[in-house]
């Protein structure tokens, strides 16, 4: 079995790297998540008004 090339402070600044990489993943995906939910309420909101316009027109007409 052969032996790391890795110093021991070298492996502490990988391992300190993917930390930070796992926090930022987490961040984006929380993010994310928000946008898309804001996405689909918006979404929601617009076909609501859509069908509520087109029903004040047929009434109209």
């Amino acid at each position: 079995m052969g032996t790391s090339v890795l110093s021991e402070a070298m492996l502490g600044y990988v391992q300190g790297g993917f930390d930070n990489l796992s926090a930022t993943v987490t961040q984006v995906v929380g993010i994310s998540v928000v946008a898309c939910v804001g996405v689909i309420a918006l979404t929601a909101g617009v076909n609501y008004a859509l069908k509520k316009i087109k029903g004040v027109i047929s009434k109209a007409s």
